[in-house]
């Protein structure tokens, strides 16, 4: 099934994934429940780890659902602005749970 951004619902975007810590963050913020913790410390370890990809020096978008890059001259582009977006948003997220920014400070660099 397509999506209105044209992209087939079985795909996992880091774009999705970059709001969606965004959006979990806030909600922990004022609602700071053990379940909305949990689901921002895998949003964290999905945008710190899963969507960076040393081979083409930062963050791609598209992959299939179980998290395997979709590879290709079409999808090895990345996007420095959100790069940039998905460190800030990184730092807002660990700052609401309390957790290190140390672990993080390799990509920070890398990608900045």
């Amino acid at each position: 099934m397509e999506t209105y951004m044209g992209v087939t619902s079985d795909l996992k975007l880091m774009n999705a994934h970059l709001h969606l810590m965004e959006s979990f963050t806030s909600y922990y913020r004022v609602n700071p429940n053990p379940v909305a913790r949990q689901r921002l410390i895998e949003l964290i370890l999905i945008q710190s780890n899963t969507t960076f990809r040393k081979r083409v020096g930062g963050c791609t978008d598209k992959y299939q659902s179980d998290w395997t890059p979709i590879t290709g001259a079409e999808y090895d582009r990345i996007s420095y602005g959100h790069d940039i977006e998905n460190i800030w948003l990184l730092i807002k997220a660990c700052d609401a749970i309390n957790l290190s920014h140390y672990l993080f400070l390799d990509l920070y660099k890398t990608i900045l």
